[in-house]
């Protein structure tokens, strides 16, 4: 079986009140970091694992979900 690893960092609004959630890149659940990446396939890895890994509801519930997305992988 595939492990899949994904990130997810709260954002609080004015009131310190739960509003987002940024997904973070994570390749290896035992350290809490990225590393060195390549940041395309970084952006793919989160978008693929986020809808067909884990899916929206189990990630965010009712709250919104922000990705960094490298300018290439935009253009590209």
């Amino acid at each position: 079986m595939h492990e899949i690893y994904l990130g997810r960092q709260p954002i609080y609004d004015q009131h310190l009140e739960g509003f987002a959630y940024e997904w973070l890149y994570r390749p290896n659940g035992l350290r809490n970091e990225a590393g060195d990446l390549d940041h395309n396939h970084a952006t793919a890895q989160v978008v693929l694992n986020a809808f067909l890994g884990f899916g929206l509801d189990e990630l965010v519930g009712d709250k919104r979900a922000f990705i960094n997305l490298p300018r290439d992988f935009i253009a590209g």
